[in-house]
């Protein structure tokens, strides 16, 4: 609760803007949050390091191209001190999670789906503030969760 006023005080003292736009007084604006709304698609040819020689690719889905505003909003979430980015972006993950669910319930014939985090260093989460990838895993498990996997 004290962080939450501390926060509410440090944006009247220095107004926060839009990391995609400069917009003033939004932690991400509409325009530049449309980019994070697109319904997620598969990438998997844009990760290779995910594949697996037995099966194939790993499913993988993205939301957005990780360029323009969506890079500058992540980048100044993780890299810049721009906590108040992380319910916008858990958010995204989560319904995210939730749209790919039925996929992942019929490709695993109802088997457990595990959401796994790649841990960040303790370094890493000093700097940022906290576990951001742990906060991105939990939102994406809440989001399967709530379409029932």
């Amino acid at each position: 609760m004290l962080r939450g006023a501390l926060e509410e005080l440090g944006r009247v003292l220095v107004p926060q803007q839009c990391p995609g736009c400069g917009a003033w007084d939004v932690p991400l604006c509409d325009a530049c949050r449309a980019g994070l709304l697109a319904p997620p698609r598969r990438v998997e040819r844009h990760a290779p390091r995910l594949d697996d020689v037995l099966h194939g690719p790993l499913p993988t889905w993205a939301v957005a191209t990780y360029a323009g505003p969506v890079q500058a909003a992540v980048v100044a979430w993780k890299d810049r001190g721009r906590g108040d980015l992380g319910p916008v972006l858990q958010g995204v993950l989560r319904s995210a999670a939730s749209t790919v669910a039925p996929v992942l319930l019929a490709a695993t014939a109802g088997q457990e789906v595990l959401v796994v985090p790649v841990p960040s260093t303790a370094g890493a989460r000093r700097r940022r503030g906290g576990d951001l990838v742990g906060a991105l895993a939990m939102a994406a498990a809440r989001g399967l969760r709530g379409a029932g996997q």
